[in-house]
C-alpha cells in the first residue's frame, strides 16, 4: 500500500471524511484531495508528524512504512526518541532525493534541449553505413 493509500485507509478506519483529516492538518481539502493520488503523494511526507500527534494510537513505522499493525496496542507506550530520530533522518533523505532528482530533471531537460538545437548524432557516420550508392554493389 502507498502513503496515499495509507492516509485513505486512515481516514476510512477513524470514520472521518478526508476533506476534514485535510482540515486536521491544516491543508486545504481540495488541495488535500488532490495530494491522495500516486502522482501527488510526495506533499503527504511533510504532514506525517501532524497526523501522528492527532492520531496517536496510529503507529508511526505503519504510517511512514507499513510496517506492522496500524494501531498501537492498548496500554503500549508511545514511540521512542529513537524512532522519532529515524524518522527524521528519512525525512531528511527523501528531500535530499527530491532535490537530486530535480537536479537531474534540470540537466536533462537542458541536455535534451542542447541536443535538439545542435543536431543529434553524428551524420557522417549515418552516411557511411554502407549504402548502395557509396559503390559497394
Amino acid at each position: 500500500m502507498q502513503l496515499f493509500e495509507r492516509i485513505r485507509f486512515l481516514a476510512q478506519e477513524k470514520g472521518i471524511p478526508q476533506s476534514k483529516l485535510g482540515e486536521i492538518i491544516g491543508v486545504y481539502p481540495q488541495k488535500f484531495s488532490q495530494w491522495l493520488t500516486e502522482k501527488s503523494q510526495k506533499n503527504l511526507w511533510e504532514h506525517l508528524p501532524t497526523i501522528l500527534e492527532n492520531f496517536p494510537d496510529v503507529r508511526p513505522e505503519w504510517l511512514y512504512y507499513e510496517d506492522g499493525p496500524m494501531l498501537r496496542e492498548a496500554g503500549s507506550p508511545p514511540p521512542s526518541r529513537d524512532l522519532e530520530r529515524q524518522l527524521d533522518e528519512a525525512r531528511a533523505k527523501i528531500s535530499a532525493l527530491e532535490a537530486e532528482l530535480r537536479e537531474a530533471d534540470r540537466l536533462n531537460r537542458k541536455l535534451t534541449a542542447r541536443l535538439l538545437v545542435d543536431g543529434v548524432g553524428d551524420n557522417t557516420a549515418a552516411s557511411s553505413t554502407g549504402k548502395a550508392s557509396d559503390g559497394h554493389g
